[in-house]
């Protein structure tokens, strides 16, 4: 299974907080998202992710492919 790798700032929460740099990784069961190789936020949907939280300039910084 091919997982892509990202970059991103996001809030997690929109509404409060600020961007925090995270590493997301997203492939056909979903999008996982880490802060400093700890487990943060999991989405069964890369359009879930996209809806429920705020990427800074709806920027995804894509680093590299992984096959798992």
């Amino acid at each position: 299974m091919v997982t892509s790798l990202y970059t991103a700032e996001i809030k997690i929460n929109k509404s409060v907080g600020d961007y925090i740099k995270y590493l997301v990784a997203i492939n056909d069961n979903g999008v996982l998202i880490s802060d400093r190789g700890l487990f943060v936020l999991s989405f069964d949907t890369e359009k879930d992710f996209k809806e429920n939280v705020d990427i800074k300039g709806n920027n995804l910084n894509h680093i590299g492919d992984i096959t798992l």
